[in-house]
């Protein structure tokens, strides 16, 4: 497992199916290998994300490609639906939704 470069990663606004599952368990997708893929967990989650993006549209998807399965979700949603399903994710991804959240709980200041 390697360092990941949060603050590129967390300003992207859509990533693949397969950077989304990497990020997740703290993988660096553009250093991910081979011997990453394989592992159970990884295969688990791929399966998972898969079947929903395609079929169950529960997170917003920039576009689709089923024959790569390359599609590109959005990050924020996918971050959103990871928590919603209780995947133990990393902080820094939880940190997208939790910013929103504080930014939403704050009331209107007038000008």
């Amino acid at each position: 497992m390697s360092v990941i470069d949060w603050d590129l990663w967390l300003k992207m606004p859509t990533v693949t199916i397969g950077q989304a599952c990497a990020l997740s368990l703290d993988i660096d997708p553009d250093k991910m290998t081979h011997g990453d893929k394989k592992k159970d967990n990884f295969q688990n989650r791929l399966k998972l994300l898969i079947e929903i993006v395609f079929f169950m549209n529960n997170i917003r998807v920039s576009s689709t490609n089923s024959e790569n399965i390359d599609s590109e979700i959005y990050l924020e949603s996918f971050v959103e639906w990871a928590l919603d399903i209780k995947w133990d994710i990393p902080k820094e991804l939880k940190s997208l939704v939790t910013v929103k959240e504080k930014i939403e709980d704050k009331p209107n200041e007038e000008l």
